[in-house]
């Protein structure tokens, strides 16, 4: 009995050992996400689906996302169906809201989406 132990045990541990590593799948899989990694917002957290308003007072858009560019971290921002960068150095978490220093056309020209 001890040798059928010994033989069970044996192919078990081979079984168990990685294929040598000229195995073209010896190579492990490494997951890659799904996207660009989103880097955080500060506290106060800046987060998606937050109203965002003019200095005034109005609603000109939504928070989406945050974007790491060239130019510094941004927010993404959707106004008028549009998408938009805005710099996190002119935004401003005010309660549940962000508020932009710049009004709604300024932003949009400040990004080239104006029309």
């Amino acid at each position: 009995m001890s040798r059928l132990l010994a033989i069970f045990v044996g192919a078990t541990v081979a079984a168990a050992q990685p294929p040598p590593a000229t195995d073209p799948s010896a190579r492990p899989v490494i997951p890659t996400p799904a996207g660009p990694v989103i880097p955080a917002l500060p506290a106060p957290a800046i987060h998606p689906g937050m109203p965002l308003f003019d200095r005034s007072g109005v609603q000109i858009g939504e928070v989406q996302a945050a974007a790491d560019t060239p130019r510094g971290l941004e927010v993404v921002v959707k106004v008028d169906g549009k998408l938009l960068g805005a710099p996190l150095s002119t935004l401003r978490v005010e309660g549940d809201h962000v508020v932009s220093s710049q009004t709604k056309e300024q932003l949009l020209v400040s990004t080239g989406a104006a029309h």
